[in-house]
């Protein structure tokens, strides 16, 4: 019975220390900021990087144009908020929807269209990743690199156990394949795009393409000849349909 009025004691204070000033004070600070990079993400989006204005996102995050600068201190750092948010979003289902899946082809077509479909939905974003990040000589070192590593090594995983169950050729080039499916589907979300074609047809090109792409590195299994030359015909076959994507 004596133990009881102590557990309360602790589970009281414990509550005052939930409720105390600088944790709502942060939890504050944390929805503002999350406001902000919200407004910022769909400027930049509708108007494009070079377009876009500090006033402008002030507006739509219905702050004051100074509330906006003691969070960012200029229009590069809160883009790179945005980006930052965006990886983060991307990452975390990317993750949840591959560990969801049990094959690799699942795990492949999944990711797949995972890419493609945010690429075409957040193209605005996408687009501000040059001008924030120009100077490839120490590219390496920046913050978007390493979100982007972060973001690829999932593919990375995901290929490794293909290799370990037999699903993907054991001496295939993990940075090679990773090149080919990003870069295919990078090009082909911009040849969709450029189409003036309307959502069904644009469905069709994803599925096409996320279709061929997703069998041939699957298909690689089944080849014979060594990786180089596998890897050539992916290619090949991979250009084919990104054509047939563009016209």
């Amino acid at each position: 019975m004596a133990s009881e009025p102590v557990e309360t004691t602790q589970l009281a204070a414990g509550s005052d220390v939930l409720s105390s000033p600088n944790v709502t004070r942060q939890s504050r600070v944390r929805k503002r900021e999350d406001a902000i990079i919200s407004a910022a993400r769909h400027v930049f989006t509708t108007h494009g990087y070079v377009k876009a204005t500090m006033a402008m996102i002030a507006r739509e995050a219905g702050v004051a144009d100074g509330t906006l600068y003691t969070y960012f201190e200029n229009k590069d750092a809160l883009a790179r908020g945005v980006i930052a948010d965006y990886y983060a979003r991307l990452t975390q289902t990317a993750k949840q929807g591959v560990d969801s899946r049990r094959t690799t082809q699942t795990r492949l077509d999944f990711l797949a269209r995972h890419h493609i479909t945010s690429i075409m939905e957040e193209r605005g974003i996408i687009e501000m990743l040059p001008l924030l990040s120009s100077r490839l000589s120490g590219y390496s070192k920046d913050e978007l690199y390493g979100l982007n590593k972060t973001y690829v090594a999932v593919f990375d995983g995901l290929i490794r156990e293909g290799r370990a169950c037999g699903d993907i050729p054991g001496d295939a080039d993990v940075a090679v394949l990773r090149d080919i499916f990003f870069g295919a589907l990078d090009y082909g979300a911009r040849s969709s795009l450029m189409r003036a074609s309307g959502e069904s047809a644009r469905k069709t090109d994803i599925t096409r393409l996320v279709n061929r792409l997703v069998g041939m590195i699957i298909g690689t299994s089944a080849s014979t000849g060594s990786l180089a030359d596998r890897l050539e015909t992916v290619a090949d076959r991979i250009e084919t349909a990104l054509k047939q994507v563009g016209h």
